[in-house]
């Protein structure tokens, strides 16, 4: 925690006022304006961005290991410039947003965020930074439960995604998932959050065309080592597809099968069959690579609309499993990152 700036002043008013002095003592003028969280009665006064948060060391110490030892140290004698109204000024190195969605949690709690549901990616964020830096550990906690929990590092519970999300989805669609992947991957790179960059990553080129990885015009404009990977990955990803999706046409072991009850009737649907399979892992028509849906995704028979029988469904389903399995043991590599086991969080 750094020493208050004696540079930065600010007059007591309702609105906010400007620090002012003669032209020698006072080099720096900054506007600073109250936060919602501006109590009468508060003690610490947390400064963050341009915005100003008048709260209660008891509450920033009851909540968050680091102020509880910053108060519990002595305190040197404040400089006066240093101080409004009796209360002393700890400059943060935040986002005033996030120190607001935090302070949210404390003071107004479930009016705020109802963390039962599901939680946007602002507040998510603010949750594991600020979490992170300051030992809340409920909040760190809470942000990082909802991103393993919808970028997993298992294929299993990448099917459960399926169900619903953790985080709020922004908007519609595509657009939506591919918003949220990119905050994802620039927050996850940020923190250290290495194990769930694979899973986010190929959520981006699920949803992102090529030509829009590459443009770099995204709103988040994000850094050309992530477009690299991702626009390096996606084309792994295609490639691989392709290898194996080619295989099926000559493999003995895709349908028919021994066991196939209508053989002269599925014999001759094999290639529709097959291809309506390997179409639901192409690139699709608008450029976008395969999202590794689960089976059960598309109802009881898959994707595959053609009326073979049952084992030949079967001997389908089982390529469409072994293909997602290979591609998800490999999903790490295709990015440029290390393998599954070795991906390593900060918190372990």
């Amino acid at each position: 925690m750094s020493k208050p700036s004696s540079k930065r002043r600010r007059k007591d008013s309702e609105s906010g006022g400007t620090g002012s002095g003669s032209e020698t003592d006072a080099p720096l003028t900054v506007t600073f304006k109250r936060s919602k969280y501006w109590f009468d009665d508060g003690n610490v006064i947390l400064q963050a961005e341009d915005t100003q948060f008048r709260v209660h060391r008891s509450m920033l110490a009851h909540q968050s290991a680091v102020f509880k030892d910053m108060f519990g140290m002595p305190q040197p004698e404040q400089p006066q410039d240093a101080m409004l109204d009796g209360c002393p000024i700890v400059p943060l190195g935040d986002k005033a947003a996030d120190v607001e969605h935090v302070l949210a949690v404390f003071y107004d709690n479930y009016n705020s965020f109802d963390l039962r549901k599901q939680l946007a990616m602002s507040p998510l964020s603010a949750f594991l930074r600020l979490g992170k830096k300051y030992g809340i550990e409920f909040l760190q906690n809470e942000a990082l439960k909802r991103l393993r929990r919808d970028f997993p590092t298992t294929l299993e519970a990448y099917d459960e995604s399926f169900k619903g999300q953790d985080i709020l989805l922004e908007g519609e669609g595509n657009v939506a998932f591919k918003k949220m992947s990119q905050s994802v991957i620039l927050l996850a790179l940020e923190t250290s959050i290495s194990s769930v960059l694979p899973s986010a990553y190929l959520t981006y080129v699920s949803t992102t065309p090529a030509e829009e990885i590459l443009s770099g015009k995204d709103d988040e404009q994000l850094p050309l080592s992530i477009v690299a990977a991702s626009a390096l990955g996606r084309d792994k990803i295609c490639r691989f597809i392709l290898e194996n999706t080619q295989t099926w046409w000559t493999s003995d072991s895709v349908m028919p099968r021994q066991a196939c009850a209508t053989l002269n009737n599925c014999r001759p649907l094999r290639n529709q069959a097959i291809k309506e399979l390997a179409s639901e892992f192409h690139l699709s028509d608008t450029g976008l690579v395969a999202n590794l849906s689960p089976w059960s995704e598309y109802g009881e028979n898959g994707p595959i609309k053609t009326n073979v029988c049952r084992q030949c469904i079967a001997s389908l389903k089982e390529c469409h499993e072994n293909l997602r399995k290979g591609v998800w043991q490999r999903l790490p590599g295709f990015f440029g990152l290390e393998e599954w086991e070795k991906l390593k969080d900060f918190d372990n």
